[in-house]
């Protein structure tokens, strides 16, 4: 991976952990898929998603309803 890509994939992670972009947008700047993105980005300890733990229930309480 060359350096400039490599760094473009780490402003994309920058971005889209402080909220200035979406995952779909900070994917299409690191030019990867949103699933590589999201790999990526874990990895560097990026949170990918981020509901409070009371609203994660609600949703899973919904999900098996």
């Amino acid at each position: 991976m060359s350096e400039h890509l490599l760094s473009q994939k780490m402003e994309a992670v920058r971005l889209f952990s402080n909220g200035s972009i979406s995952l779909d947008y900070a994917a299409r700047l690191a030019q990867c898929s949103l699933e590589s993105f999201i790999l990526a980005a874990g990895s560097l300890g990026a949170t990918i998603v981020d509901y409070p733990p009371n609203e994660l229930t609600e949703e899973l309480n919904l999900l098996e309803s």
